[in-house]
């Protein structure tokens, strides 16, 4: 069949723009895995002494080398296979029209688009799910079931990605072909788009909402039980962060899609314009893990820098009380006796605190409510909020 290219008309600008965002979420989410590499790399050759007093890394790797840091680099994954198949888009750009029919690049694209919607949906959820359990359950996601879920992801994932070309369209058109700006699930089958995307955008969304919802209210109830009620808000605003980030990015392109099954015709516009903001999705993650799970942190004018941050300064300690030992004191008790000596054990003055993140959360249960209390209230305001691994 001899190729024709459909003209772009006035969607050159929208597909730019949606190219755009495609090749800055995935230079957003190689650049912060590089940087956690780096930051497990630096830890690996430090001495035992280094690895002690630089403490700015414990939290973020910690993070990362836990069960939701794990979770985290999966979810970054289908981000990047979703960001990747919006590059592609500079294809037509270049060509000035979409295929028809599709090209092998076509088809890839959409295969990428379709794996990228599965990965965001399927890997979020699990994030959410493995906080739910461990503040809601206090039930800690293992390694095995951690590789088991992924597993499961991945063979889900590439069977509704093969699904319509090898089953669905064998009696039937390609697949996969232009779908407006870029190359999708063609409106010949359009249902397809309601099972194979939509259906588990929207319900990953709604799962997401409801289940950091639980987690917040939780959280509130336990600082507020434990005699701490300030810094409640922010950890409210924390949780819905989350799920808010996904259905800001995702829905807007899945409603507009499914406007056209009640009659509504949207401009092209406004279909390009959902698209770049899916195309941001991995941008909004990276920023989102990257400040609130503390990878990346800024504390300018201090030596001291915080978790994940630094260039490999030692922590200052200033702050510390100075060392005020109590020196030999000389008397004499009788003219008849020589001098007496007295040499008491120095004596130390160091602040010590307790800092609640994920891993230390744990260690409130073994101590009394009171001291859970002043724990949760002070030190864990400090750091900002209880986040789980």
């Amino acid at each position: 069949m001899e190729q024709h290219w459909i003209p772009l008309g006035g969607k050159r600008a929208g597909m730019v723009a949606d190219a755009v965002a495609g090749t800055v979420s995935l230079v957003c989410i190689i650049a912060l895995v590089s940087y956690c590499t780096f930051l497990v790399l630096r830890h690996h050759r430090r001495s035992a002494f280094e690895k002690v007093t630089f403490e700015e890394d414990s939290r973020a790797l910690r993070f990362l080398s836990s069960s939701s840091g794990v979770l985290f680099f999966n979810l970054l994954a289908g981000n990047a296979l979703e960001s990747f198949s919006f590059i592609l888009v500079w294809i037509w750009i270049s060509r000035g029209g979409m295929p028809s029919p599709p090209t092998p690049s076509c088809t890839a694209e959409g295969v990428f688009l379709e794996l990228g919607a599965m990965g965001g949906a399927l890997g979020s959820t699990w994030i959410a799910l493995a906080m739910f359990a461990q503040i809601v359950w206090s039930y800690k996601v293992t390694t095995k079931v951690v590789a088991a879920v992924i597993t499961f992801q991945w063979i889900v994932m590439f069977v509704m990605a093969a699904i319509g070309p090898l089953w669905v369209a064998r009696n039937g058109g390609p697949f996969y072909a232009s779908a407006g700006g870029w190359c999708w699930i063609s409106k010949e089958y359009e249902m397809m788009r309601l099972y194979l995307r939509h259906l588990w955008v929207f319900s990953a969304a709604a799962f997401n909402l409801i289940l950091y919802s639980i987690i917040a209210y939780k959280i509130v109830k336990r600082r507020r039980a434990a005699g701490g009620d300030a810094g409640t808000s922010r950890v409210v605003r924390l949780m819905l962060i989350y799920p808010l980030i996904y259905i800001v990015t995702v829905t807007p392109l899945a409603v507009s899609r499914l406007a056209a099954y009640g009659g509504k015709t949207w401009p092209p516009s406004v279909l390009l314009a959902s698209g770049c903001v899916a195309a941001l999705t991995g941008t909004f993650n990276c920023a989102l893990y990257a400040f609130s799970r503390a990878i990346i942190t800024f504390s300018p004018g201090s030596r001291t820098t915080s978790v994940g941050g630094g260039g490999g300064k030692a922590p200052s300690f200033s702050s510390r009380p100075p060392c005020t030992p109590n020196l030999p004191s000389l008397y004499v008790e009788d003219r008849n006796q020589g001098p007496q000596f007295s040499t008491p054990r120095p004596t130390w003055s160091r602040a010590v605190s307790f800092v609640v993140d994920e891993e230390e959360g744990r260690t409130m249960r073994e101590g009394s409510s009171s001291s859970a209390g002043t724990i949760l209230g002070s030190e864990g305001d400090k750091k900002g909020m209880l986040l789980p691994m």
